[in-house]
């Protein structure tokens, strides 16, 4: 039986979730990695294919009662990244954001903040992300709080899959990405569900070892 397992390393509320995934078959975890090498010693050989996946959070409809339902599922709304792909990714958007330091990108307007979309159109970015996800990162201007303030527009594949970040979040997203040790993670998961029969088990056991004779 194959089982995904994940685990959420980063939460932006109503924006974008981080999370690593690995896909496990479990109906062969006792004996695909096992083997007898030609000395005649037992090996045992792990091999970890983790998604590192961005996911784009969209709010639900208010129905005629005024409950908010969930939003409508889109495929484009789920970037998964491999360990080979993610560095592709981050290198753009470190560089996106040195280019938001480039001079008259933004001005004041009467103290009102605006972009310059000729330099804004010079600096975007698109990345290629597997074979079939593009990303395109530019310079936006943020309306939030009453306030306009400086951002990033992140679009997967197209504009019904996008988001707007603003400094602090496109900061947090890229130290929490930077910071992530996937090996880690991927290993943990695999333990936890390669484990987690076995101290189901054990729990179980525990429960029953009583000395007390009912009367």
């Amino acid at each position: 039986m194959k089982e995904n397992v994940r685990y959420q390393t980063l939460l932006i509320p109503r924006k974008v979730r981080i999370y690593v995934k690995l896909a496990i078959d479990t109906d062969r975890i006792s004996v695909e990695n096992v083997y007898v090498g030609t000395n005649g010693i037992s090996n045992t050989s792990i091999t970890l294919s983790p998604l590192i996946t961005l996911e784009l959070i969209r709010d639900g409809e208010l129905d005629e009662n005024g409950v908010r339902a969930r939003a409508v599922w889109n495929r484009n709304d789920v970037l998964p990244m491999t360990k080979f792909s993610l560095p592709l990714f981050l290198n753009e958007l470190n560089g996106m954001c040195e280019d938001l330091k480039t001079p008259e990108l933004y001005t004041y307007t009467d103290d009102r903040l605006e972009l310059n979309n000729k330099i804004a159109e010079k600096i975007r970015k698109i990345v290629k992300v597997g074979q079939m996800y593009t990303v395109e990162l530019s310079a936006v201007v943020i309306e939030q709080d009453e306030k306009h303030i400086e951002g990033i527009k992140l679009k997967i594949n197209n504009e019904q899959s996008t988001v707007l970040l603003t400094l602090n979040e496109i900061e947090s997203l890229r130290y929490n990405l930077q910071n992530l040790n996937v090996d880690s993670v991927a290993l943990s998961l695999y333990l936890q569900c390669v484990n987690r029969d076995r101290l189901k088990s054990s729990m179980i056991l525990s429960n029953i070892d009583t000395d007390i004779i009912p009367k």
